[in-house]
């Protein structure tokens, strides 16, 4: 160290109390004259970079010293010492005598003292690297939460299953998450009681694995940016992966197996292993996936085993710290919550649905047994009444006819005589829809080709169609299986229905027979291009006398309707005016018991 009792500008009691300040401060100082010559280091500076640096810097110019050099601050210096242009706080990273890293604040600017004629320059050197550790620490950390909270939100924007475990590989894999090469999800199946490969992702190709982060790292984007990039397709799902994800079942009972372990435990397990394994299975995971190292993480929720998450970084070999390991855990415990929450969602979905379905059929039930009572009624009403007019309506037409046959076509009578007995026709004809609709004996049930019923409904009326320049176009579906119904009664109903399209075609039109098979019952459609039927009239095509055409007694659906009822099936109708209408017939495949009330028609 420099005497500085040759200093022309310190006394002697100065000089010593200025040195005892200097070398007791934590900071390394240097001192250095108006030429920017080093003359003094105190005992920081020297515990710093050592004696042989130390003694290097004496005498030296402070732009010249190895460790401004190696800093690039050499212009700093230069511009202090010809401009006094000071600089504060500019960090620096050097290796100390020990070869330990560390991180120097530099400060440096110009002083005189009082009386002075020439200036000095002082250089204080601080030492940041615990600050800056602490600051990286927390700058790591607030990365950390950043992420974890960035996928919670993302993870609490849906309940769809599939979505979600989509969400946590990505979660797991992209650069702005925790940033593995590739990630596996396995699901435990609890009635086979063991884990099953569920979904993975993750590139095999190292080179196309960079290109899609780098371009993801170079928009900078959000973790809820990343999830719709990946929806449009960016992130493409490797066959490697599919194909290991698709080879992995392993059994809760196998207790040695590693992802066994992770879920018995509760905890993360750190493979990073060399060498041939004992445990078969182990062995069998670490070839299948081409690494010995990766992480396996359990999925718990509320001490219920979920399923594992199995993390590796295969295509850039880097090393998995405790801190990726603690990280995941956390992201694991988060993605639990959101698979649970989404299979209870699920549940909850599935029994509202069955409540709903049941309501729906209690609802179609309670109407159907009040449209069988109603029809009941009406049938046994209409039955007395068409029984105790038919006999008078005879003897009425049959004088009427004799009359007509009697007077000439020049008579006056003449028109009054036809009009009379052409009216009396129709209300014969009536009378007996009437005890067509009336109770009937026990249905004749047989196994029976619902196509084959269609095509002979068809033939009765196919003169109709003809008539009205109608084009029928027919869908039946081959190979429907047999039906236990009423082949007379099935077949009345049909044919009711396609005279009812007929009559709203009167000048042609297109009439559409479709058959088919969905989940447990036949469906059959009958659609017209006819006159359509207005939403508040189509409420009632199926009520008694109900008719939107003239001459019509209204009865051809509602008959159809109770035929179809009473063989547990279901009709309904859609329409818009102008446009058409679809009759719409759904039969139970099943052979269901058809209850007596059915049977005999009361």
């Amino acid at each position: 160290m420099i005497d500085l009792t040759k200093t022309s500008e310190f006394t002697d009691w100065g000089i010593n109390c200025f040195e005892d300040l200097l070398d007791n401060l934590p900071l390394g100082v240097l001192l250095s004259n108006e030429s920017g010559e080093v003359f003094y280091t105190n005992a920081f500076y020297n515990q710093i970079f050592g004696k042989e640096l130390t003694q290097e810097s004496i005498g030296n110019k402070l732009y010249q010293l190895e460790w401004v050099r190696n800093s690039g601050l050499e212009y700093k210096f230069m511009d202090l010492i010809q401009n006094n242009q000071p600089f504060p706080n500019q960090l620096i990273e050097v290796r100390n005598s020990q070869e330990k890293k560390l991180i120097l604040k530099i400060t440096a600017t110009p002083f005189k003292s009082k009386g002075q004629k020439s200036k000095n320059f002082i250089c204080f050197l601080e030492d940041s690297s615990e600050n800056e550790k602490l600051q990286k620490s927390l700058t790591e950390k607030s990365h950390e939460f950043n992420i974890i909270n960035e996928v919670s939100l993302a993870l609490s924007t849906t309940l769809n299953t599939d979505q979600i475990l989509k969400m946590i590989l990505i979660g797991v894999t992209a650069g702005q998450g925790l940033g593995f090469n590739r990630a596996f999800l396995l699901l435990l199946d609890n009635e086979e009681n063991q884990l099953v490969g569920k979904m993975a992702i993750g590139e095999s190709d190292p080179e196309e694995a960079a290109r899609i982060w780098d371009e993801l790292s170079k928009k900078k984007l959000t973790f809820k940016e990343v999830l719709e990039f990946s929806g449009k397709s960016a992130l493409k799902r490797d066959l490697e992966v599919q194909r290991i994800i698709g080879q992995l079942k392993i059994s809760m009972e196998d207790s040695e197996n590693i992802l066994v372990k992770a879920v018995k435990n509760k905890n993360s397990v750190h493979s990073h292993s060399t060498g041939k394994l004992d445990n078969r299975s182990n062995q069998f995971l670490i070839d299948l996936l081409g690494t010995q190292e990766f992480v396996v993480t359990p999925l718990m929720s509320k001490d219920k085993v979920l399923g594992v998450i199995i993390a590796d970084n295969l295509i850039t070999s880097k090393p998995i710290k405790d801190e990726d390991i603690k990280l995941l855990q956390i992201f694991a415990n988060q993605a639990s919550t959101a698979i649970e929450n989404s299979k209870l969602y699920n549940q909850l979905a599935h029994q509202v649905k069955k409540l709903e379905e049941a309501n729906q059929a209690l609802a179609e039930n309670t109407e159907r047994m009040i449209m069988i009572e109603k029809f009941s009624v009406i049938g046994q009403l209409t039955a007395k009444v068409a029984h105790q007019l038919r006999n008078p309506m005879t003897i009425i037409g049959g004088f009427a006819k004799s009359l007509l046959k009697k007077t000439k076509e020049s008579d006056p009578g003449y028109n009054s005589l036809k009009i009379i007995a052409s009216q009396i026709d129709r209300m014969e004809k009536i009378l007996n829809q009437l005890l067509d609709y009336s109770p009937k004996p026990r249905m004749q049930l047989k196994k029976t080709d619902l196509n084959f019923i269609i095509e002979q409904s068809l033939k009765i009326v196919e003169k109709e169609i003809a008539k009205s320049g109608i084009n029928l176009i027919k869908h039946l579906e081959g190979g429907l299986p047999l039906f236990l119904i009423d082949p007379e009664q099935f077949q009345f109903a049909l044919v009711n229905i396609l005279r009812n399209s007929v009559q709203a075609m009167p000048s042609g039109g297109q009439l559409y027979i479709n058959t088919g098979v969905d989940a447990d019952q036949a469906k059959i459609e009958i659609k017209d291009t006819g006159v359509g039927i207005s939403e508040d009239n189509l409420k009632r095509v199926f009520d008694p006398f109900y008719s939107t055409r003239e001459n019509s007694d209204g009865l051809g659906l509602t008959m159809a309707s109770v035929i179809i009822t009473n063989h547990n099936g279901r009709i309904w109708a859609k329409s818009q005016k102008e446009k058409g209408t679809s009759i719409f017939i759904n039969l139970p495949m099943k052979e269901v018991s058809i209850n007596e009330k059915n049977l005999s028609g009361r």
